[in-house]
């Protein structure tokens, strides 16, 4: 017969005595059959605890239902400046919650200022409604660069000018053409000095056809297509026939020395 004690030792699970086989103790004092029996018991707990209500948090349940036509006072309640708090470096209001100020860039959990680097991107030159050129060597972004205009105009230009090597009538060719390119360099930069806003150097090269003063007008006139210049078309050209000419006397005075003559209507040379 079954003592006192061993029908105490009955399994929850399944039922069985379990006073002389492995057992196991619950937090109640019930007994169970250790292995399966527990395993059941593990598992329908929990089943137990996850069916259970999930419990509103202390602040949904202090909040209160907003009352029919509140609207405008629930926006008012949660607005972020009303949970601002001010920068501790420049004193800016800060969105609650926020860590960085958009502002000066203090960090409230650093204590730092975070530091930033603006790239600006190199904008394309390009002519105002005035027609005046912000870049110094062109006048438009069309055509070929300054530096290879004026490269490629001196070379065809100097060899223009060792035309004389050649005879009387090379001289003459090269004095022509020299003489027009010459015209077309002044026209072309006097023109450019009134289309960008240079009045006082397009008035330099208008006095070049003044007697008496046209020496101190052609000196301005040399130093606008040197230094101020914006029109990389007229200033090459002026530039390339510049240097020619100075090919081109040079050249005569070769031809002189070694016994040349030239005549340039009427006038002789050499």
């Amino acid at each position: 017969m079954a003592t006192a004690e061993s029908a105490g030792k009955t399994c929850v699970v399944c039922g069985q005595d379990v006073s002389g086989k492995p057992r196991v103790k619950d937090a109640a004092g019930k007994y169970m059959c250790a292995g399966e029996c527990q395993q059941k018991a593990v598992a329908a707990a929990k089943a137990r605890q996850d069916a259970r209500p999930a419990t509103p948090g202390a602040a949904a349940q202090a909040k209160p239902p907003m009352a029919p036509g509140g609207l405008l006072g629930q926006l008012i309640d949660d607005s972020p400046m009303l949970k601002s708090a001010k920068c501790e470096s420049c004193g800016s209001a800060m969105p609650g919650g926020a860590v960085v100020c958009t502002r000066c860039g203090f960090n409230t959990q650093t204590g730092k200022a975070l530091k930033t680097a603006v790239i600006v991107e190199k904008e394309k030159k390009q002519p105002t409604a005035s027609g005046k050129y912000s870049n110094k060597y062109a006048s438009s972004e069309i055509g070929p660069p300054f530096w290879k205009m004026l490269l490629v105009e001196t070379i065809v230009l100097s060899a223009v000018a060792c035309l004389p090597l050649l005879g009387a009538e090379g001289f003459l060719a090269s004095w022509v053409i020299l003489v027009v390119a010459s015209l077309l360099a002044w026209i072309g930069g006097t023109v450019a000095a009134f289309k960008n806003d240079q009045t006082l150097w397009g008035v330099c090269g208008c006095l070049l056809i003044i007697p008496i003063i046209n020496f101190f007008a052609y000196l301005g006139f040399l130093a606008y297509n040197l230094l101020f210049n914006e029109d990389k078309f007229s200033r090459a050209l002026y530039l390339s026939v510049l240097i020619a000419q100075v090919v081109w006397i040079a050249v005569i005075a070769i031809a002189i020395a070694s016994g040349s003559k030239f005549d340039l209507m009427g006038y002789g040379m050499g």
